[in-house]
């Protein structure tokens, strides 16, 4: 274990798999950081520089659903040509956004109040992930919500 500030990581492999737990507190301020992590993992993944990009972004939007106080665990597992990143705990209060419940999100989907067709539209956070992540799975663990985000290496390149 190495110990950074306040963060500790942890790296190891077992049976083809490589995996990298960083728990921290991430404030807006650490996403270059967060970014070059990302990057040097996924550059390992073999992805593409746009698949990198997307994982950043996903990433970084989960976390931006968070206070900069909380802390987090970030559990990256690189397997074969997966690469997947399960961060926890989230507040329960994300939760109706990740299910991309329009009700509870003002200003989207097909239930409207009156006068919202002349707003622009706004993407839940679960069509943002899903757009930016090849998978995205949402649990609920012991510690509160979890998010686990997806990219896969295309195949010849």
């Amino acid at each position: 274990m190495i110990l950074v500030g306040a963060a500790s990581v942890r790296t190891g492999s077992a049976g083809g798999r490589e995996r990298v737990q960083l728990v921290a507190a991430f404030a807006r301020q650490d996403d270059p950081m967060l970014r070059m992590l990302v990057g040097a993992i996924a550059a390992r993944a073999d992805l593409t520089l746009a698949a990198i990009d997307d994982l950043q972004l996903a990433l970084e939007t989960v976390l931006a659903t968070v206070d900069d106080s909380a802390q987090l665990e970030l559990d990256f597992v690189l397997d074969g040509e997966r690469l997947s990143v399960r961060v926890a705990p989230l507040p329960a209060r994300i939760e109706p956004l990740l299910a991309g419940d329009a009700a509870t999100t003002p200003g989207l989907g097909e239930d409207r109040a009156p006068g919202a067709e002349d707003r622009p539209y706004v993407p839940s956070l679960a069509e943002v992930l899903t757009t930016l992540a090849d998978g995205c799975r949402v649990e609920r663990a012991r510690e509160g919500l979890a998010v686990t985000l997806e990219k896969r290496r295309l195949r010849g390149g």
